[in-house]
């Protein structure tokens, strides 16, 4: 979607799970979601990664992408991200070599160091080995990029082997995005020459700015990207007023608290009539989510889509994510649809 200003939008997909609800139907809603959302003029839909979560449900995006892929035709699908110190590198760069065989020039690979799930996830996925240090992060993204073929370095340990399958074609080839927080990870991508995105709703509000500066200033031009491009990624819910947009808000806000401190005996978005409830009941929560919703954009279409535009300019992003998690598909699609209409508006 070109909005008629320097960006574009997109979706960031974490398969959120309802309280009494199966993981299966996250997933297909998933798969629901995208082509709704491409028929509505997104252009990127990217999926997370969790293990071990009792609130979102997948744990292989490479598999939802390539059904996601098959159910829709003209979006970018990619992962945000594939969380590298759970694999090889070789195994990581082939799964997305052959989603880019099946579905040429339309697979991202976004690649995130963090493990994407609690210690108890991280030694099961690497068990009977040990955890991958997360020193040796640097390393796994420049490796992944060899066996993508982005042969921009020296002599490799594995040169004489051929990651299948081959793709000569560079052009066609998984469209890489590092995603990262700190200096040392806008450095790794800027000396890499590969793209940046950033999750604005980790942190507090611009606390990304100078990570983001420092990417651009300090970019190398490299066989696989001439220009640095930026992606940001928002948590945003959008309703046709103020008030109905904080109130669907709540369920999210209650997995949020609940990671904080165990006032819901489950995990799971709850509707947002029960789940006021139970943040009503604690005082100091309340006070906590007050600033954790600084990171998110809720509100009306007009509210949403000033605060969306301010904080594309203020990175500098070519594209934004839109992140919407709510208790029910219909409300997480009319928040796409009105802020995809809002734009559109413009």
């Amino acid at each position: 979607m070109n909005i008629g200003v320097n960006f574009n939008l997109g979706v960031l997909d974490q398969s959120p799970v309802r309280y009494n609800d199966t993981y299966q139907t996250a997933l297909h809603e998933s798969i629901e979601l995208a082509k709704i959302c491409e028929k509505i003029g997104y252009v990127k839909y990217w999926v997370a990664e969790q293990h071990n979560s009792k609130s979102l449900a997948c744990a292989s995006p490479e598999i939802l992408l390539s059904k996601i892929a098959s159910s829709t035709s003209t979006m970018e699908i990619g992962s945000g991200g594939i969380m590298i110190q759970n694999y090889s590198a070789l195994k990581v760069a082939e799964q997305y070599l052959v989603l880019d065989a099946i579905y040429p020039g339309r697979i991202s690979l976004g690649i995130g160091k963090a493990k994407g799930t609690d210690e108890l996830g991280a030694l099961a996925l690497a068990y009977p080995r040990s955890i991958i240090d997360s020193s040796l992060f640097s390393e796994q993204v420049r490796d992944v990029l060899y066996f993508l073929g982005y042969k921009n370095t020296k002599k490799h340990a594995f040169s004489k082997l051929k990651p299948l399958p081959n793709i000569e074609n560079m052009n066609l080839c998984p469209k890489i995005w590092l995603l990262g927080s700190s200096p040392e990870s806008a450095k790794l991508a800027a000396s890499s020459g590969i793209n940046f995105a950033i999750a604005d709703f980790l942190t507090p509000r611009y606390s990304y700015t100078n990570v983001a500066n420092l990417f651009k200033r300090d970019f190398r031009a490299s066989i696989y990207q001439t220009n640095p491009e930026i992606c940001v990624a928002l948590d945003v819910v959008c309703a046709p007023t103020e008030e109905e947009a904080m109130y669907l808000a709540s369920s999210q806000d209650l997995v949020y608290a609940n990671s904080l401190k165990e006032i819901f005996p489950s995990d799971g978005l709850l509707p947002p009539e029960e789940a006021i409830i139970y943040l009503e009941k604690d005082k100091f929560l309340r006070e906590i989510l007050k600033q954790q919703k600084i990171n998110r954009i809720i509100g009306n279409p007009i509210q949403v889509i000033n605060k969306i535009k301010a904080l594309a300019k203020h990175y500098h992003a070519q594209y934004v994510l839109i992140l919407t998690n709510c208790y029910s598909l219909t409300a997480r699609v009319t928040s796409y649809k009105l802020i995809a209409q809002g734009m559109n508006n413009e």
